[in-house]
């Protein structure tokens, strides 16, 4: 078994997710989002965000109680 990472252009993580290509690329500008970038295009690690989204949401409920 490989332990290959899910890697995305960034429209098509927009596309995926619902997220803004602009709130995106800053994200990755400011280091906050795994990606990398090859020549001009960034990639993104598609896992990660997920991730990092399920754990905001989490926290985001938790301030709530």
């Amino acid at each position: 078994m490989t332990d290959e990472k899910l890697m995305l252009p960034l429209k098509e993580t927009a596309r995926r997710t619902g997220l803004s290509y602009s709130w995106l690329r800053k994200q990755c500008n400011n280091g906050a989002l795994a990606h990398v970038r090859c020549g001009t295009k960034i990639l993104v690690n598609y896992e990660a965000l997920l991730k990092k989204l399920e754990n905001a949401g989490r926290s985001d409920n938790q301030e709530a109680d």
